[in-house]
């Protein structure tokens, strides 16, 4: 009897284990957790950019994202109006080509609109400080790419 119980431990233990996956914490940062769902959900959704591949730099996307948000705070300059969200969410829905309609990729990843819309509203802010505050620079890519290594750097990042 021992010897089956043994057996049966044996063959459904691991079976077991491969099917449980456990969300593990990959950053805290300002606060705030970004777990391993984080990063799939912003894969799946892509809500980052196409350039940005492993998990490793949507991990580093996602800590960009948050210092970002956490320096602009609540700057009313960084406020965008309903017409802008709007606007943004097209572009994103524009950016995911054919496929599973929004519906479907949010209930994939078991996010909800208003997630979703939260999200979008924050990129939106994110943008938006970036156009007003470096927009007249000579290279404004250059410029955020500059203020975000200084955020990373005044966070302890690399």
């Amino acid at each position: 009897m021992r010897a089956r119980l043994i057996l049966l431990l044996a063959l459904t233990t691991p079976a077991l284990l491969s099917a449980q996956q456990v969300d593990q914490t990959r950053r805290i940062l300002a606060g705030r957790v970004i777990m391993d769902t984080d990063i799939t959900v912003a894969q799946e959704l892509q809500l980052v950019p196409p350039s940005v591949k492993t998990s490793d730099e949507v991990l580093i996307a996602l800590e960009n994202r948050l210092l970002k948000l956490v320096e602009i705070g609540n700057t009313a300059l960084a406020t965008p109006t309903e017409e802008e969200v709007t606007a943004f969410r097209q572009e994103w829905e524009r950016s995911l080509g054919f496929g599973d309609s929004v519906s479907a990729r949010l209930a994939k990843v078991h996010m909800g609109e208003a997630e979703l819309m939260a999200w979008l509203r924050d990129d939106a802010r994110i943008q938006k400080f970036q156009r007003a505050r470096f927009g007249r620079d000579q290279n404004p890519d250059a410029a955020v790419a500059r203020w975000t290594q200084d955020l990373r750097k005044r966070a302890g990042l690399k």
